[in-house]
């Protein structure tokens, strides 16, 4: 469709429900995509028992209208099997707030007033064991509180109730719990088993728990399985668990989960999204979300910080040298390179984040100040990485998760190669100058060199007394020389001749000489400095999972470790800290990511005293966006009193960015639409949403061979020689380039992704990575529109709009039954370009100009063309195509206008003479090749609808193509959705569902 404009923008609707028509409306508005709003679920056949045994569920409001229809949807799902005799199960991926607790719980309770008595509630953590109390306490069912399964103890199961349990007790104890359960439902088990979360369980084959969830339900054919999950599946492997949805195996186009995950894989967005139409159509599915409108939000730049700058700088530095003495040692395994990379990526962040809490504190105090309450979030506290060093109290005298992940990499991942130095320098003078320290640090670092030397002696048995007494002794110069850290654990060192060259001990010198002048540099821990900052932990409540805070001493000399514990009841910290936040007693809260799941964190006026306006200030962003509109979601729910604001901080670090604008994108898309605005959402940059593609992978490729110079530059590169040679000498520094005889060349021992590009990128140096940055966008920008010209640019469902004015019409419309349940239609549309001169009169009175016409001779007609101003360009038009293009001052010379009566009638001749000829060539000169399409007033559409899902392979096979292209278009009977196919390809596929049923 040459004269279609494509639109790639996440479209979302309003939700109404279609087919169920009981209670009350939802608290709050709700969204759903434009693709599955467009999508016609099944006839509801099921009759609800809560009609009659919970009439005031549906008549107070406590489940919603949108809400008893997933209930409805799910059991009347449960009621079938799939083609292999297994009951079919459902999937809940309802965003997060709209209430899929109070979901679950009627569905339930549906199942109990079906004499189903036992119900099973796999989630993710025992903390949301008072989420489930508090739902059924909402539907008014406290006979039904969950019982908690306690794998540790000796567990006394139930005649009937419901057991609450995590996925890790599910899969502990080597899969006895597993067999306990089984024990107690019985194989002939036909109630429900809810995954909630169930996004746990997608790495199948990979983790215990996603086999041990599918061998649930292999052990259970006819239990009734609920999937319920925010964060829905983005590729097929997500999908591999969800065995009950009957998208492959026996009556599927699939004949197992591998051919299902590759072929998916080979479909790509669109056959992602064609597959949720396919299951929405089935009644297996539904995904809604709260609506953004009326939620701000704001992105603020940390300004640039000289000193910030340089101790980045030196940081980065630091690391390409302990990377350089990484790579002396031969034969280094993987997961050694694998731990430096890690603890690479976990310094660079926290770097990062500590160059935010300044900004955030000032925000957050101002907006506490206008009686807002403040919520904090992060990904990670840095206490897995520093654990191991907490139990020595030196550490506690300015703690610093960054300083701690240095002293990891160089004890545990460098501590061979420090130990080598310390041997070799045993025997001969120092590189360099010794520094006179004070005599406490030289003692302690003599006891370390101590160890060091034990250590080393015990490795070699034939080294006597004395050599060993000798060698502590010149160890322990060595070490003072360079103040090695006192509090490292032991190092396990087997001396080799590795280290035999004096260059490789200069670069061991070199590299603790470095951590000797920036450790003392390094921010505190970011967590701890935050909860300082806004007045410790009176006043702030902290919801994540670590162990241990860090607390200022009254003398402001240091910081004390101090456990976090349960002060004495049965619930958890968290919900404790979460209950004190949301009474007021707290006005700021700090959210993870391991700890925020299910939590609700919203302004409640029913519940709540504390109904101030959230404030959600995000510091540190992962990779996914749906992972981070799953954590906004903790602010963003039904039943608030005001939606949040959202803030986005964002450091000085180019590599960081690209994270913030990502979610940005996703934000802007959501408010802009649900406003119907659709204009706004379209100065979103297209290749921030294709980082994560294959698209994205290709670039990175693609720029790594331009600055190797193995590859040309498609574009005009906007920096000059010298900062691209100090751009690919700090990609050397991560593993990207190598550098031989000043050329560069690409790693080959490197496997290149882009979650590895980006996250290594962070430790180049900051003018860098801007520059990277920059570089990288040019690339993706060339590519997808070298993609889109060849129509190779897969985008998923994308929007067909024609130029104002034109009609589609639907001529035909043939449905025929599927496989499955559902069924495919096919469409017939005619797309009518020309726009008549009834309709062109009011376009004329609003530009307010007098209409101005020139003609074009044809051999046997003319072509009229209307000329008019808009915005200062002339544009011109005519009756058989509304289409705008631009007029040249050249084109209007020796060109006599029309007045307006001639303009008129002329205009009513071209429109209706238009439809009999199939190009303006033709109508003009009355000649012209078939093919030719340019200017015509109709053009034929075929769009398929319905079950894409089981006649992909028919489509592919007759358009000849794997490439199937899924669009959405307007017409006069509303939108459809399908893949667009040649008139001719449309013919011959009706003409095989002719066949195939007749």
């Amino acid at each position: 469709m040459e004269r279609a404009e494509i639109i790639v923008e996440d479209t979302y609707l309003k939700y109404e429900s279609k087919k169920f028509f009981h209670g009350k409306d939802h608290p709050c508005e709700v969204v759903e995509s434009a693709t599955l709003a467009y999508t016609n679920p099944p006839n509801i056949n099921y009759q609800l028992s809560l009609f009659k045994y919970a009439p005031e569920v549906i008549n107070k409001g406590i489940l919603s209208r949108i809400q008893l229809e997933s209930v409805v949807y799910a059991c009347q799902k449960h009621d079938s099997f799939l083609a292999d005799g297994t009951r079919a199960g459902f999937y809940l991926g309802d965003s997060t707030g709209l209430g899929k607790g109070r979901i679950i719980c009627g569905i339930i309770l549906e199942n109990w007033f079906a004499k189903r008595r036992k119900s099973v509630w796999i989630t993710l953590s025992t903390d949301l064991y008072e989420d489930c109390i508090r739902d059924f306490e909402d539907v008014k069912r406290d006979c039904l509180l969950p019982k908690p399964f306690h794998p540790g103890k000796k567990f006394k199961f139930f005649n009937f109730g419901v057991l609450l349990l995590t996925y890790t007790s599910l899969a502990s104890k080597r899969k006895r719990n597993l067999a306990k359960i089984f024990d107690w439902l019985g194989s002939e088990f036909n109630g429900v088993i809810i995954l909630d979360e169930c996004h746990r369980a997608k790495g199948v084959s990979k983790t215990c728990i996603g086999d041990v969830v599918v061998r649930l339900q292999l052990m259970l054919p006819k239990a009734r399985f609920v999937y319920a999950s925010a964060t829905g599946a983005t590729v097929a492997q997500h999908l591999a668990y969800m065995v009950r949805l009957g998208v492959w195996g026996k009556g599927t186009p699939f004949r197992d989960v591998n051919e299902f995950i590759n072929t998916m894989d080979e479909r790509g967005m669109g056959g992602m999204e064609a597959l949720a139409v396919h299951l929405k159509q089935l009644g297996s599915y539904v995904s809604r979300q709260v609506s953004m409108v009326g939620v701000e939000y704001e992105i603020i730049t940390v300004s640039q910080n000289d000193q910030f700058e340089k101790l980045y700088e030196d940081c980065t530095t630091l690391w390409s040298k302990m990377l350089a003495v990484l790579r002396m040692k031969k034969n280094v395994d993987r997961h050694t390179y694998a731990k430096f990379w890690a603890s690479h990526q976990s310094f660079f962040s926290s770097l990062c984040l500590t160059s935010k809490i300044s900004t955030a504190v000032s925000i957050a105090r101002k907006e506490v100040i206008n009686g807002n309450s403040v919520v904090f979030g992060i990904q990670h506290t840095g206490e897995a990485r520093y654990i191991k060093f907490l139990k020595n109290e030196a550490f506690c005298s300015k703690f610093s998760c960054t300083k701690s992940t240095l002293e990891y990499v160089i004890s545990e991942v460098l501590g061979r190669q420090v130990g080598e130095f310390s041997k070799h320098y045993s025997k001969r003078e120092l590189p360099v100058e010794s520094d006179s320290s004070s005599s406490s640090s030289s003692s302690t670092a003599s006891s370390t060199s101590s160890t060091l030397s034990t250590t080393s002696s015990s490795s070699s048995s034939s080294s006597s007394s004395s050599s060993t007494s000798s060698t502590k002794s010149n160890t322990s110069k060595a070490c003072s020389s360079f103040k090695i850290i006192p509090q490292l654990p032991k190092l396990k060192i087997s001396f080799s001749s590795n280290v035999s060259k004096l260059s490789d001990t200069e670069e061991i010198a070199e590299l603790l000489r470095l951590f000797e002048d920036i450790k003392n540099e390094l921010p505190m821990n970011p967590i701890d400095d935050l909860i300082h900052q806004l007045g410790g932990i009176k006043a702030v409540a902290e919801l994540t999972g670590r162990r241990n805070r860090h607390l200022m001493k009254q003398d402001g000399s240091g910081y004390n470790k101090k456990e976090r514990k349960r002060h004495n009841t049965d619930r958890t910290t968290n919900l404790q800290e979460k209950e004190l936040f949301q009474r007021g007693f707290k006005k700021y809260a700090i959210i993870s990511d391991a700890s925020s799941t299910g939590v609700s964190l919203h302004s409640d006026p029913t519940k709540d005293p504390n109904t101030g306006r959230r404030i959600h200030i995000t510091l540190e962003v992962p990779w996914s966006a749906d992972k981070v509109l799953q954590q906004l979601g903790r602010t963003h729910r039904s039943n608030q009193t005001t939606p949040p604001k959202y803030v986005f901080i964002v450091s000085p670090v180019a590599g960081e960015e690209r994270f913030i604008w990502s979610i940005s994108e996703r934000l802007s898309s959501l408010t802009a639409i649900t406003q119907g605005d659709r204009n706004a959402a379209k100065t979103s940059h297209l290749t921030t949403k294709l980082v994560n593609s294959t698209m994205g992978l290709k670039a990175v490729q693609q720029l790594i061979l331009c600055l190797a110079k193995l590859s040309v530059m498609p574009f005009r590169c906007p920096f000059e020689e010298t900062k691209l040679n100090i751009v690919k000498k700090q990609l050397c520094a991560v593993e990207f380039l190598d550098e031989r005889n000043g050329e560069f060349f690409p790693r080959k021992k490197t496997n290149v992704t882009v979650n590895r590009f980006f996250n290594r990128l962070l430790g180049c140096n900051i003018f860098s990575q801007a520059i990277i940055i920059k570089l990288f966008y040019l690339v993706m920008d060339y590519m997808v529109t070298v993609a889109m010209r060849k129509k190779l640019f897969d985008v998923g469902i994308i929007d067909l709009q024609f130029p104002a004015g034109t009609l589609a019409k639907v001529v035909i419309s043939s449905s025929f039954p599927c496989d499955s349940e559902a069924i495919v239609t096919i469409h017939e549309i005619e797309v009518d370009f020309g726009i008549s001169w009834e309709r062109i009169i009011p376009i004329m009175r609003k530009r307010g100009s007098i209409p101005h016409f020139v003609t074009i001779e044809g051999s046997e007609n003319q072509q009229l063309i209307y000329i008019f101003k808009m915005d200062g360009v002339l544009y011109g038009c005519s009756p058989n195509d509304t289409k705008h293009f631009n007029i040249s001052a050249d084109f209007l010379k020796n060109r006599k206008p029309l007045s307006f009566a001639d303009g008129m009638v002329l205009w009513e001749h071209q429109y209706n003479e238009m439809e009999n000829f199939f190009c303006i060539h033709h109508y003009l000169d009355g000649k012209c090749h078939n093919t030719c399409k340019e200017g015509s007033r109709k053009q034929e559409l075929v769009i398929i609808s319905g079950d894409l899902n089981s006649i992909w392979n028919i489509i592919c096979k007759r358009t000849n193509t794997s490439n199937v292209n899924i669009v959405r278009l307007k017409t006069d009977e509303g939108f459809i959705v399908g893949a667009i196919v040649n008139p001719c390809v449309g013919q011959i596929i009706e003409k095989d569902f002719q066949l195939r049923w007749k």
